[in-house]
Parts: C-alpha cells; sequence; structure tokens
C-alpha cells in the first residue's frame, strides 16, 4: 500500500504541553491520503531526525513532516503544506510553518539569507522563498532528500565539528570566532547548496511552547499580522499565549 505521507515526531523526553497534544487530536487529513506516524525518543536531536527521515525513506513515501514535541500548528497544516507541495515544481524541497523563539522579543525562525537576521517582511497567509526555516514544522520532499548525502541534520558546536557541507559558511571566520551551526540550519544550507528550494508557509504558524508551559508566537501587531484581525488567527481565544 503506498504511503503519501510519514508524520515523524522526533521527541525529546521533555515535557509536553497538553495544548501540543490537543492540536495534534484536532488534525485534518486529506482525503485518499495514507499516512504512518512514526517516533524517537530520548535521542539527540540530529540522530533522531536522521533516524526518521531514513525510516521515511524506507517505507517508500512522497513526504516527510517532522513535528517537534514544543510546536503546536493549526489544524489545517497538514492540509496546507502538502496542497502547497503537490502544487509547485520538484525543485521546492520544502515548505515549514513559521514559529517563533521562545524568548521575549521573540524572532521568527525564518531567514531569507544566511546571515542577514530573522526575515519579518511578508504578511499572514503569504508563501514566500526563503533560505532556511526551523524544522520543528517541516514537510519535505523525500525525493529531494534521497539526492542529498548523510548526514542531512547535524548540530554543530564549534569550528572542530564543522564538515564540508558548513565549509560555505566559514569563510569569513577569523581565528578565535564561534562557529555554531543548528541542525535544522544544516539542513536548509545543505539544500540551497544543491540547487533546491525552501518555502515558508505564512499562514502555517504554530505555537512554540517553553518547558514552563509558556507559549510563543508572533506579536498580533508584528509586520505579518498588523493587518489581520486576532480572531483570524486559529489560536486566538482557544490557546493563551
Amino acid at each position: 500500500m503506498a504511503v503519501k505521507l510519514v508524520i515523524a515526531f522526533p521527541f525529546s523526553g521533555r515535557y509536553v504541553p497538553p495544548e501540543w497534544a490537543l492540536c495534534i487530536a484536532g488534525w485534518k487529513f486529506p482525503h485518499n491520503c495514507n499516512c504512518d506516524l512514526i517516533a524517537a525518543k530520548g535521542l539527540k536531536r540530529d540522530v533522531a531526525r536522521n533516524t526518521l527521515a531514513k525510516r521515511a525513506l524506507k517505507v517508500g513515501a512522497e513526504y516527510l513532516l517532522f513535528l517537534d514535541d514544543d510546536t503546536a500548528p493549526p489544524n489545517n497544516a497538514l492540509m496546507s503544506l502538502m496542497s502547497h507541495l503537490d502544487t509547485v515544481d520538484d525543485d521546492v524541497a520544502v515548505c515549514a510553518g513559521i514559529y517563533t523563539t521562545k524568548e521575549d522579543p521573540v524572532e521568527p525562525l525564518v531567514y531569507k539569507e544566511q546571515g542577514a537576521g530573522p526575515f519579518w517582511r511578508w504578511k499572514y497567509g503569504e508563501i514566500f522563498p526563503c533560505w532556511g526555516v526551523g524544522t520543528g514544522c517541516m514537510m519535505i520532499r523525500l525525493s529531494a532528500l534521497s539526492k542529498l548525502p548523510e548526514p542531512w541534520f547535524k548540530d554543530i558546536g564549534s569550528v572542530e565539528q564543522a564538515d564540508e557541507s558548513v565549509a560555505n559558511l566559514m569563510q569569513d571566520l577569523q581565528p578565535g570566532d564561534s562557529f555554531v551551526v543548528s541542525d535544522d540550519m544544516y539542513f536548509c544550507n545543505k539544500l540551497n547548496q544543491a540547487g533546491f528550494k525552501i518555502h515558508a508557509h505564512g499562514g502555517v504558524l504554530a505555537v512554540h511552547w517553553d518547558q514552563n508551559g509558556k507559549g510563543y508566537t508572533l506579536p498580533y501587531d508584528s509586520y505579518p499580522l498588523k493587518d489581520t484581525p486576532p480572531e483570524n488567527i486559529w489560536y486566538h481565544g482557544h490557546i493563551k499565549v
């Protein structure tokens, strides 16, 4: 039986908010779409993602959706991300929802260019190309992933841990500079280097929960949302953020 989508949960072992579980329970699924759910628990973040991606490829699915255990998207996230990938060219390898950092003030974890800081100049509902976006609510075209060398995801905490996949990011380093690359930006950089495109979905906004049960989202008066009535944002009135 053909599988269209594998949904992968890289559980870290941390606290999972009940609001996250309620969001998953309310998901809408596309019609006539076979989906597999897989999970890993207690592994390092990059190891978990690589392990789950291998399992998705083995199943022979078309798409892989990563959903982190602190990232709660709207109930139409699957359908929105999948319908976009279904209707664009195959060189678009990723369509991902957008969420913020877990700090005040928040920043959207989406980047138009490498090294240019967070990208704010988009509007709610807009789908746009970017250099990088967080992996916590990301749908990946597996035919593109299969063309990249492993590892696909890698957390780099120092120059010593770097490999050839991030050589382009190290060109301006000076002796003594620190060098940190998260596993999601490692993956996004790898896609860019291979000529694939990444799209961010401004209509799939996720709540990012911290370990104290506080949810972080874009402010209603921020550039992406300031022209959108708050009641039109899925979490308004339903989840305290």
